[in-house]
């Protein structure tokens, strides 16, 4: 009975919800364009087909990571490499 009340009223908080969505929205709309409806927003459209079957851009350069210089907490410094294709130690 707990189940069958609480889908009642969520059915119902929502009726309220999109009346109240609705009342704004026309409200909204003849106030601020002088009485007349909004223009419709229209959906995005689908990209054409020959732009799927372009090729990937790199857009972080090339695959060797980059140099960086960090400080150990004695002060002492080291330069190693960090980032997208550095798979091993030492220079590469």
């Amino acid at each position: 009975m707990g189940l069958i009340k609480l889908a009642v009223y969520g059915a119902l908080g929502y009726v309220a919800y999109q009346i109240y969505q609705g009342v704004v929205r026309e409200s909204q709309q003849q106030s601020g364009s002088g009485g007349q409806p909004a223009p419709q927003r229209r959906a995005p459209e689908a990209p054409q087909a020959d732009t799927a079957r372009q090729t990937p851009q790199v857009m972080t350069g090339p695959a060797r990571g980059v140099e960086v210089e960090t400080h150990g907490p004695s002060g002492m410094s080291m330069s190693h490499r960090v980032g997208r294709g550095v798979v091993a130690r030492g220079d590469a």
